[in-house]
């Protein structure tokens, strides 16, 4: 795939990322603000080779594929992508509080005095 095409497909990726509302939520739920998108399209998706295989593959696949069909792939990868993140990031948050309550717990036992 030539640089031009990457440079083209990015694009059309930065604008579904500012259009779309369902994916705008999600990014701010993720974190990535609209100047970065450009980070985050180069480090979760133009440059992991399991992505541009499957545009590859799909660029290939078929002969009319037009451009409501390359929105609708970019779209599914990057909601995809943006839900694991989100699960990744709520899984860590839980985990927090879970720590958080475990040495709370851990110091009342210790600050527990039978006989005062």
């Amino acid at each position: 795939m030539s640089e031009n095409n990457i440079i083209k497909y990015r694009t059309m990726c930065i604008s579904l990322l500012k259009e779309d509302d369902e994916l705008k939520k999600l990014c701010e739920y993720c974190g990535f603000v609209t100047n970065i998108f450009d980070n985050l399209l180069e480090e979760y998706f133009f440059s992991d080779k399991v992505f541009l295989y499957k545009l590859e593959v799909l660029l290939s696949s078929e002969s009319n594929l037009n451009k409501l069909k390359k929105e609708k792939f970019f779209k599914e990868e990057i909601k995809c992508r943006l839900e694991l993140k989100s699960m990744d990031l709520q899984y860590e948050q839980r985990l927090s509080k879970i720590n958080f309550a475990i040495e709370n717990h851990i110091k009342n036992i210790q600050n527990f005095a039978f006989f005062k």
